[in-house]
């Protein structure tokens, strides 16, 4: 895939490699509708997808946020975080902060989300730190299911592909609250009052 890998030259050069994305797009849906013409195994399309869309979000981070967010990482969560991604399924990303409040903010983060929605990728995103993934993750068991099937994509590597990965209960324990109703937090325990 052809994407645009070199360093962002300001504004304008990130500007222009909308056109780049979108053709890159556009090539990958056609191989993958064609191989789907041709019977490939549907697993075997669904995994390439998302490895197509790793590689454009892979390049578009580093276009518009990679240098400057080097503290903050990039991961794939729900099915897409599981190596797998359906036509027409949204994109869901967490974008892991090292902390809340940083002086000058995140604008990176800002241009990359806004970039991936000018070339036509349908992202779901969140944007939190690791204090936040564990007090979501405790007040609501589909924040902790989608958090468990979390990939790096970019950024700092640690411990089992994102730092969100140590703030969730382990898949038994989700398990467990999921039988019991979502109308409890992830450790069993009533949700917080609004």
């Amino acid at each position: 895939m052809a994407v645009h890998r070199g360093p962002a030259r300001g504004a304008r050069g990130r500007r222009g490699a909308h056109p780049a994305f979108r053709e890159a797009l556009a090539a990958g849906d056609a191989s993958l509708r064609q191989r789907f013409e041709d019977d490939e195994p549907i697993e075997a399309l669904v995994r390439d997808r998302a490895r197509m869309v790793d590689t454009v979000l892979r390049a578009a981070w580093t276009l518009h946020a990679g240098v400057a967010e080097k503290d903050v990482a990039l991961v794939a969560v729900g099915g897409y975080g599981r190596g797998e991604l359906h036509p027409c399924s949204d994109i869901d990303v967490l974008i892991l902060l090292p902390k809340s409040e940083v002086a000058g903010g995140y604008a990176g983060i800002e241009r990359f989300l806004t970039f991936l929605w000018d070339i036509g990728l349908e992202i779901g995103h969140s944007v939190r730190t690791i204090d936040d993934c564990q007090r979501e993750s405790a007040a609501d068991v589909s924040v902790a299911t989608t958090l468990i099937e979390a990939r790096l994509l970019s950024g700092p590597r640690v411990p089992r592909a994102g730092h969100a990965a140590r703030a969730v209960p382990g898949p038994r324990v989700v398990f467990a609250v999921v039988l019991r109703g979502q109308g409890r937090g992830a450790a069993g325990a009533p949700p917080a009052s609004p």
